[in-house]
């Protein structure tokens, strides 16, 4: 006797996500930043290479004022400086 299981993943940690694909069990849509050091050693590659169209967009919420406090823009003008040269997160 055999029978056919269907199943999906649904899930909102990325974390398990890899962990699920690592393991064998599918394909998944992931940032390629996340990815990226299992793409490097062989462990997963990409498929359906040019299917998914966008671009990856960080935003920073903050509220309308005319002077933002010193903190709040030093951590934006902070974290802009670090992603925009982590090599992993430019667009190729």
């Amino acid at each position: 006797m055999t029978s056919q299981v269907h199943a999906c993943l649904v899930t909102n940690d990325g974390d398990s996500l890899i962990e699920a694909m690592l393991s064998g069990a599918g394909i998944g849509l992931l940032t390629r930043y996340r990815v990226m050091p299992y793409l490097r050693s062989g462990r997963l590659e990409t498929v359906l290479d040019g299917q998914v169209e966008g671009e990856l967009c960080y935003s920073i919420y903050m509220q309308q004022r005319n002077q933002i406090p010193r903190k709040v823009r030093v951590m934006a003008d902070f974290l802009y400086q670090v992603l925009s040269l982590h090599p992993d997160l430019r667009q190729e």
